[in-house]
């Protein structure tokens, strides 16, 4: 009992040590929890059961309410059950897990057209709606393909991706049943359609990954791996030496990520963030906690307000560059206290913002940013 606790943990180390889902676990991305759902939900699964396992069904809905490939899952699992119940339709088991599929079904629907895309409709917020982006040519599907080959350190370590490939081996060699090849083929079916709709997408975002054929890639290397021979004491020391590489490599690309200059896939990439860090302190001395503030010109959507702790809103490059700016729309709804503008930023905002800039007063004036005070408070 001890072996198998010891073996369970140190694999689940070895296995969750991605680069990918370490970072987006600790941000407020839903494809990690998606994918925990995911893997909640697979670890129900049965094929030989003989009836509808309603916690799997659960798991996979509530990871379809999250992101929306993750209902590829979910989809997988319906027509699992079709087949599975292929010869007699009008089993009670079969209509009572359609029905519960169909109310899903509705329910996820409603909330993507009505409670998602209408509503960032009307706060006009695009960057978030969850649109495809199909694959409409062979050389865009080689774009695509190159993508996924170029993340591939990131979505598993070079550790994982060679265990969990030599397991996955050896349990074809030795005749190992994996599960229900069924299920496989049918959520890997399911991968490929996700791909297609939304192959685009996956050329600028790793995360697309998460959840989408990453639980199905951990979810066999977990399988596998499960019908290795255990060695004792041997193989414990075997596997934490192998937990201790992967996690080591994991936080080591996560830490990278962190800083304001990282690597992903020998490119180098720069996200300043020290200056919001640095000022946060001198910011909110300024701006009361019940005021709002606007930030101009900021790269990440909201980030700064996180560092401020302040309510407002964030306005990218591209839509302060619009002929008719949101940033005007919210301006006369919200009427926000302060404008913050990075010093780099300010003589950009005075061009294009001529009437706005002079209409307001200069609060501060530090190094990194201008923070500007409307008038009328």
């Amino acid at each position: 009992q001890a072996h198998a606790f010891w073996f369970r943990w140190l694999w689940a180390v070895f296995l969750f040590s991605s680069p990918l889902l370490l970072f987006y676990s600790h941000n407020f991305s839903p494809d990690a929890a998606a994918l925990g759902l995911l893997m909640l939900g697979l670890s129900y699964f049965n094929p030989k059961g003989d009836r509808v396992n309603y916690q799997l069904l659960i798991c996979l809905v509530l990871a379809a309410f999250l992101k929306t490939t993750a209902g590829l899952y979910a989809i997988a699992y319906a027509l699992f059950l079709v087949w599975k119940y292929r010869k007699g339709y009008l089993h009670t088991k079969f209509i009572l897990s359609s029905i519960v599929l169909l109310i899903a079904a509705v329910f996820i629907y409603f909330y993507l057209s009505q409670l998602v895309i209408e509503r960032n409709k009307s706060l006009w917020s695009t960057l978030f709606l969850a649109s495809s982006a199909k694959i409409e040519s062979f050389a865009q599907l080689t774009e695509v393909l190159k993508a996924l080959w170029r993340w591939k350190l990131e979505y598993l370590n070079p550790y994982q991706w060679i265990v969990i490939s030599l397991a996955i081996i050896w349990t074809f060699y030795t005749k190992r049943r994996l599960g229900d090849f069924a299920f496989y083929l049918i959520i890997t079916s399911g991968v490929l359609g996700v791909l297609y709709l939304f192959g685009a997408q996956f050329i600028n975002h790793d995360y697309y990954a998460l959840a989408s054929f990453m639980p199905l890639l951990i979810y066999l290397g977990m399988r596998a791996i499960a019908k290795i021979p255990r060695k004792g004491i041997a193989g414990i020391f075997a596997l934490i030496c192998l937990s201790i590489l992967s996690f080591s490599y994991g936080s080591n690309q996560h830490f990278d990520r962190m800083s304001e200059t990282c690597t992903i896939h020998n490119q180098h990439y720069t996200f300043e963030f020290n200056w919001m860090k640095k000022n946060a302190d001198q910011i909110k001395s300024i701006v009361e906690e019940d005021e709002m503030i606007f930030v101009v010109y900021g790269m990440e959507p909201n980030l700064s307000l996180s560092y401020f702790d302040r309510n407002g809103i964030v306005f990218n490059h591209e839509e302060m560059g619009r002929s008719e700016s949101n940033f005007y729309y919210w301006l006369e709804r919200r009427k926000p206290m302060y404008t913050l503008v990075r010093k780099k930023y300010a003589d950009l905002f005075k061009k294009e913002h001529a009437e706005y800039f002079y209409q307001t007063e200069l609060q501060l004036n530090h190094a990194d940013f201008v923070l500007l005070k409307n008038r009328g408070h």
